[in-house]
């Protein structure tokens, strides 16, 4: 449904929105039904600009979608930096492992030499991980578990969840 438009809404439209107001105007949005409407819409957003001056200018589109990209990147990099730290870790954690058996397969008394150095590791304890290759498999699992959990402890701010 459509409202008549009125020779004079222009008028009326500048009467209203400079406060300009002539009485054969008054007269006649009094007597106009389309005048009185445009009239009453101008006054309004007349009032409404004149409120809403003194608030600060929206930012440009393009800087708010250059702050989401720049935002979307920084989460992006510390997923990635954690990931790089995850593999760091288990890296370090696999080569220390291969040192590990790699010492004890290689050398002929890894055991005793430890023994007398420490003075605490007898013989048979070492044996275990040499003489099953599940106890060895195992004995790396637990390494592995404790690297990623130090990881996990270093890091203590959990990567922003950006969707």
């Amino acid at each position: 449904m459509s409202t008549p438009v009125c020779r004079r809404a222009e008028e009326v439209r500048r009467a209203a929105r400079d406060s300009a107001w002539t009485d054969e105007l008054r007269v006649h949005v009094a007597g106009c039904a389309a005048c009185g409407e445009e009239a009453l819409l101008a006054s309004f957003f007349a009032q409404l600009a004149s409120e809403t001056s003194d608030l600060p200018p929206l930012p440009d589109a393009g800087s708010v979608r250059l702050a989401g990209l720049l935002s979307l990147r920084r989460a992006r990099a510390v997923r990635l930096a954690r990931a790089l730290s995850i593999a760091t870790a288990l890296a370090w954690t696999c080569g220390g492992a291969a040192a590990a058996v790699v010492a004890l397969r290689a050398w002929p008394l890894p055991g005793a030499r430890l023994a007398a150095l420490a003075g605490a590791i007898p013989r048979p304890a070492v044996a275990w991980l040499v003489a099953s290759p599940g106890s060895a498999l195992l004995a790396f699992g637990a390494g592995l578990l404790i690297a990623l959990l130090a990881v996990g402890a270093l890091d203590p701010e959990p990567a922003p969840n950006v969707s």
